[in-house]
């Protein structure tokens, strides 16, 4: 469940850096980014937790 998670978040920050290079810095594209760090983050630690 938590890899899923990571990889999901994973794409959410792909697409967010993505917007990022094209220049299109709006707060949701920011919001966006911000989010998808702190899920990987989370889903990381309790994977490594786990083993």
């Amino acid at each position: 469940m938590w890899k899923l998670l990571e990889n999901i978040s994973l794409g959410f920050f792909v697409i967010t850096l993505y917007s990022i290079m094209n220049l299109n810095l709006e707060a949701s594209v920011l919001v966006s980014l911000c989010f998808s760090v702190g899920v990987m983050s989370i889903a990381i630690y309790y994977e490594r937790k786990k083993q």
